[in-house]
């Protein structure tokens, strides 16, 4: 249990342990997805067919028999992928065109809820096998349960999620489909108990998530890995960086867990500067966080500097000059390993309680 206020921010490298795709990988599921053709010019032989039904639809709605003008745009989007440094970047240069979000956001909900369902955490319905600890013990959410539940009694399950808050900058739902296995594992709870305890807990999604659920309601909506949907809903779920976050009431959320956190754990995460600007604080503002934590697998030395610059900027802290020097204007500890979320967690295990 962890005795500190403690948010955690977590990214695609995070979800990436559990088999979700990082920005390589979801941008070419998605240039598959709109590799839309009709070679005989009638019968669809590549591309997503749902997407494709949903472009013809849109532009029956606006009056238009030929699609053409939106069958065009996906190519773009597919074509253009390789050059992009990420989906959210390409969607963020063409802003201005409500057309690419549109097909943007329809890719993106169809890899998603297509990812979950070929990840460690998918288990179908029709199955008998039920999802154990030993499915993800290679992830950070096995050492992150072992965090929450450490010293704390069946008795006490329902205050696990004390003290702590989530960030997930990413459209999926791993967290919020372990933490009930969990509960239900470790402690042997029933149905009924493991969702009154999970209702207390905190997880923010600042751009939304695929299955649309409201701001405060993290464990409704769309099942993980469905095979029927809507995408149309689903991909109303979520917005791109450039569109800013998902629910106002998220903002007020945001600001909360931040002002109140006294340390923060970056895990996965690819320290964006627009991401960054979310998690700022108010300018003059002083808080209570005194440790950061966090993984920069594959980071190089100078973008680690550069990180840790922006650390300093987005909490308003000052570079501490000395050891002597203490107080809410500078860091206590700021820890940045090469490691991916699971083995940091593992080895700071002391560390973060």
């Amino acid at each position: 249990m962890f005795t500190r206020r403690t948010l955690f921010v977590v990214g695609a490298g995070a979800s990436f342990e559990l088999g979700l795709p990082l920005g390589d990988g979801l941008k070419k599921s998605i240039a598959g997805l709109l590799d839309i053709k009709f070679p005989d010019g009638w019968t669809q032989q590549t591309g997503d067919f749902q997407i494709a039904e949903l472009l013809k639809e849109k532009a029956r709605s606006e009056g238009r028999q030929d699609w053409n003008y939106l069958l065009s745009k996906c190519w773009l989007i597919r074509d253009a992928l390789p050059g992009s440094l990420s989906i959210d970047n390409l969607l963020d240069a063409h802003r201005a065109d409500p057309d690419i979000a549109f097909i943007g956001k329809l890719a993106i909900a169809k890899a998603i809820v297509t990812a979950e369902r070929s990840s460690t955490l998918f288990t179908d319905h029709r199955s008998d096998r039920q999802l154990s600890f030993a499915d993800v013990a290679d992830s950070w959410l096995v050492p992150l349960f072992q965090l929450l539940s450490e010293g704390v009694s069946k008795e006490q399950a329902a205050t696990i999620f004390d003290n702590v808050n989530f960030v997930v900058f990413n459209y999926d739902r791993c967290l919020e489909r372990f933490l009930p296995l969990a509960l239900r594992l470790y402690y042997g709870l029933g149905e009924h108990e493991v969702e009154e305890i999970v209702r207390k807990a905190n997880i923010i999604h600042p751009y939304g998530r695929v299955g649309k659920p409201g701001a405060g309601q993290p464990f409704v909506g769309l099942s993980f890995g469905a095979e029927r949907y809507d995408l149309r809903s689903v991909a109303e779920g979520i917005n791109t960086f450039s569109e800013g976050v998902r629910h106002e009431t998220y903002t007020e959320m945001l600001k909360t867990a931040i002002e109140r956190a006294e340390q923060v754990v970056f895990l996965g995460f690819a320290f964006h500067p627009l991401n960054m600007e979310l998690l700022k604080v108010p300018d003059k503002k002083m808080t209570s966080l005194s440790k950061v934590f966090g993984t920069t697998f594959d980071l190089s030395d100078s973008a680690v500097r550069r990180v840790d610059a922006l650390l300093h900027y987005s909490f308003n802290k000052l570079k501490k000059p000395t050891k002597s020097n203490r107080g809410s204007i500078y860091f206590d500890e700021i820890n940045l390993e090469s490691k991916t979320a699971a083995v940091f967690l593992r080895e700071h295990f002391r560390g973060l309680v």
